[in-house]
């Protein structure tokens, strides 16, 4: 199985989808006033440009700790986000969402005694060659998926 890596500009428009929804939801907002994102690297950097602060390399001031921390769970956080993404999308790709009341109406239908080739919409005729996937999401729907 031959996968292709993103190139760089694939990951800045991933970065640039991502980064407001992230910096939104950051439990620490604050940490951003050290911090700036590099579209080169794919992370926050320090506003001063270090990568990182270093205790041995600076007087051990609260500032300096501060922004070492706010570097450090930052990029973690940012880490972290971006693997929930990636793993949402992957575990989404080739499903669709549905109301469950959708799911209770096409079912009614199907259980009638309805001809799925009298149906004209395309999309009825889907549903009723995916029958048994349907009663299965009807029954985990209703159990609220706790199995």
């Amino acid at each position: 199985m031959n996968i292709e890596k993103p190139t760089l500009a694939d990951k800045q428009a991933f970065w640039k989808e991502q980064l407001p929804a992230f910096e939104q939801h950051y439990w620490l907002p604050n940490h951003f006033d050290f911090l700036k994102f590099d579209m080169d690297q794919g992370n926050y950097v320090l506003k001063n440009g270090e990568s990182s602060f270093h205790s041995e390399d600076y007087d051990d001031s609260a500032f300096d700790r501060d922004a070492d921390d706010a570097f450090h769970r930052v990029n973690t956080g940012w880490a972290m986000w971006k693997k929930a993404i990636n793993h949402s999308r992957k575990l989404l790709e080739g499903c669709v969402v549905v109301p469950v009341e959708s799911l209770r109406v096409a079912m009614k239908w199907m259980n009638e005694d309805i001809n799925a080739a009298y149906v004209s919409n395309d999309g009825f005729k889907e549903l009723f060659e995916h029958k048994p996937l349907l009663e299965k999401a009807m029954v985990e729907a209703a159990r609220g998926g706790n199995e």
